[in-house]
């Protein structure tokens, strides 16, 4: 996440760097009190093939026992951590598009949306015990689709809802015909290298 922040922020102009790093760290605070609550539940509970209920709702039943459904020997509350990181930045990803475009306050609560109408469904369905398209862990998948490093629930969801997002909010303010060069190449390359 601070790779993810520092690049989008040497991306900006000097005056957004801050707005950018804040949405950054105020989605993963705000998705992991999220995830705790509902998010891992809907995600990778058992309950049908879009979501995943309530079972785990506020961790319940997630403890240092593995899950069978996901791991013979990673302990549940490992597994749920692990899954948190995935939905801590796929929502972040999504800031990159919206920089310099929408207010602190208006980023959240659309991530936070985001998260019930794109995130979790996805989760479940690809990764999920009963998703859907879980090719791997769902012999009844209507769609049997296998999606080990998250190219379609991590980066297919927040690049099309990003590419959207363009659409729906136009040019950035302030910006003419002219493309915007970096506002900083060092924070870009640190950041990058983080990411890498």
């Amino acid at each position: 996440l601070p790779g993810l922040a520092l690049f989008y922020g040497g991306l900006v102009r000097g005056k957004n760097v801050l707005s950018v790093v804040a949405q950054c760290f105020g989605l993963a605070g705000a998705i992991t009190i999220l995830w705790w609550a509902v998010g891992y539940s809907l995600s990778f509970g058992k309950a049908g093939g879009i979501c995943g209920g309530l079972a785990h709702a506020f961790m319940r039943r997630v403890d240092t026992m593995p899950n069978a459904d996901y791991s013979n020997c990673a302990s549940h509350n490992i597994y749920f951590i692990y899954q948190m990181m995935f939905a801590i930045i796929t929502p972040a990803l999504i800031v990159g598009a919206i920089a310099e475009r929408m207010k602190f306050s208006a980023v959240m609560l659309f991530c936070l949306l985001w998260m019930f109408l794109v995130y979790f469904p996805a989760a479940h369905m690809m990764w999920g015990a009963g998703g859907m398209m879980n090719g791997l862990a769902n012999d009844a998948a209507k769609i049997k689709a296998i999606d080990f490093a998250g190219g379609i629930v991590v980066h297919m969801t927040s690049g099309w809802s990003a590419l959207a997002l363009c659409l729906v909010l136009g040019p950035r303010h302030g910006h003419g015909k002219e493309p915007m060069p970096p506002h900083s190449m060092v924070l870009c390359s640190v950041g990058t290298g983080m990411l890498w």
